[in-house]
């Protein structure tokens, strides 16, 4: 079995350290590199719920880390990389999600969570590429919230209409720490250095979970992070960043409206930073805890996280341009009109 995690990514390269932006530049041949360097790598299954029995499955099937150790046992250098593939927002894209995308929902499938894995891209083997000789961890994603709820399918908030199809409820940013303690478990330990990355939805997941895991934000931990004094924590974010702008026809969702109203079914709060927090209450005053949500909207988001990461995003990213009502998704294909709509993008 074979996954492509990485198809249809590298092409900008943003570079921002604690001290801010400090670089853009083109990657053609970093991409061409990486193509031609695809050498599968299999990577065998763990269960997450033997690390936490609610790292679980929108349908309440044990969510899935597929693991491969390097053959460079004595080195402490660490991938963890989180899937992409949308999200739901609502009672009626969820359901919709669970019918047509089950493998998003369900690990119970053999034939989409086999025993072993086979991964190229990123997890390639090859020497020429920056992660050669990492161990790496891929989190398959069912849990449909971009890593970034903690929801039991009772909680007042949740859909009643969605309890059945999803008794699971949504469990991403349970599923992200299950998946630390199994790395750990596997030999991770300080000193260390850890990638955590993912693409698209996975990417918005990192980027949000990338402070508290470092230890730049706390979150019931102390300021050593998640993992430990000594483990060094950056970030390689493929595709995340959804910019705030109005779809041309009123019947499409607004990417921002989706994570508000992911707001109201899943409980996402825990993951809005402290910085980000602060700064929607400075801008909204007394109608700043109905703006909180915006704290997990990848534009804002990404303004307050201190934690050095890499950020890759193709200005025709054909998810976000269709969400918006761009029917052709390439540079000569875009009319005029769209592109001044569209200016902050292109």
């Amino acid at each position: 079995h074979t996954r492509p995690p990485t198809q249809g990514c590298i092409q900008r390269l943003i570079s921002r350290s604690s001290s801010g932006w400090v670089s853009a530049m083109w990657l053609w041949a970093a991409s061409l590199v990486i193509a031609s360097a695809a050498v599968d790598t299999s990577f065998r299954r763990i269960n997450l719920t033997d690390f936490d029995p609610l790292a679980i499955c929108n349908d309440g099937s044990p969510s899935v880390l597929y693991f491969r150790s390097s053959h460079e046992s004595d080195k402490q250098n660490w991938l963890l990389y989180l899937e992409g593939g949308g999200m739901c927002y609502d009672k009626a894209s969820c359901l919709t999600r669970q019918l047509r995308s089950p493998r998003r929902t369900s690990s119970r499938s053999h034939k989409h969570y086999p025993e072993s894995l086979n991964l190229s891209g990123i997890f390639s083997e090859s020497q020429v590429l920056p992660l050669y000789g990492y161990h790496a961890g891929f989190v398959a994603y069912c849990t449909s919230d971009a890593y970034l709820s903690d929801t039991h399918s009772s909680s007042f908030q949740f859909p009643e209409e969605l309890r059945e199809k999803f008794p699971g409820g949504f469990r991403g940013a349970r599923v992200v720490r299950a998946a630390l303690d199994a790395l750990r478990s596997l030999g991770l330990r300080s000193p260390a250095h850890l990638v955590l990355g993912g693409c698209s939805a996975g990417a918005r997941g990192a980027l949000a979970h990338l402070d508290f895991v470092s230890g730049v934000e706390s979150n019931n931990h102390s300021d050593a992070g998640y993992l430990g004094k000594g483990v060094r924590v950056s970030g390689f974010l493929d595709s995340p960043l959804w910019v705030d702008i109005q779809p041309s026809s009123k019947s499409l969702v607004s990417l921002r409206e989706k994570i508000w109203k992911f707001s109201k079914i899943g409980n996402i709060d825990k993951m809005y930073g402290s910085r980000c927090r602060e700064e929607i209450a400075r801008r909204y005053g007394k109608d700043s805890l109905g703006e909180m949500y915006r704290c997990a909207f990848p534009e804002e988001m990404v303004k307050h996280v201190k934690t050095p990461f890499f950020l890759i995003q193709n200005q025709l990213d054909s998810y976000q341009l269709r969400s918006l009502g761009v029917r052709k998704h390439t540079a000569t294909g875009i009319n005029k009109t769209e592109k001044n709509r569209l200016r902050v993008l292109l």
